[in-house]
């Protein structure tokens, strides 16, 4: 329990504009993974708060945000690669861990949120423009 208050400790100091999937209370390390799993599961995710309502969107719309600010808050290099290093760590470091009920850990949430980030984030091959925003513009 000391290495997950270590973590959350570390996770206070983040900059704003970050989130988490797992939280310290949310398993016990010891118990059910190790450190190295337990550390990527608590890894923050640095992408605007908007991202996080992704979290349990299956049908997501990626043209339903329609506000450019926001667009172009979410559509950044930082957000995408933050996805993608949760993605590929949780997935590398618990591969073979179990969760309290006896699941393996799940990269589902991260992974649905990151291909709503690619749906969303979208260029236009010729021009480099988000057509999110484009098409939020009209």
């Amino acid at each position: 329990m000391a290495l997950l208050k270590l973590f959350a400790g570390a996770g206070a100091l983040l900059r704003v504009g970050a989130f988490d999937i797992y939280h310290v209370d949310d398993f016990d390390t010891k118990r059910y993974v190790g450190e190295p799993c337990a550390k990527a599961m608590l890894a923050y995710i640095a992408c605007h708060e908007y991202v996080r309502s992704w979290y349990q969107q299956f049908g997501h719309n990626p043209y339903s945000i329609g506000d450019v600010a926001l667009t172009d808050a979410i559509c950044t290099d930082t957000c995408s690669g933050s996805l993608r290093t949760w993605f590929e760590t949780v997935s590398k470091d618990c591969q073979k861990e179990l969760l309290g009920d006896g699941d393996f850990v799940s990269t589902e949430y991260v992974g649905i949120m990151w291909a709503h980030w690619n749906e969303t984030c979208l260029k236009d091959e010729k021009s480099g423009k988000i057509l999110q925003r484009w098409s939020a513009a009209l």
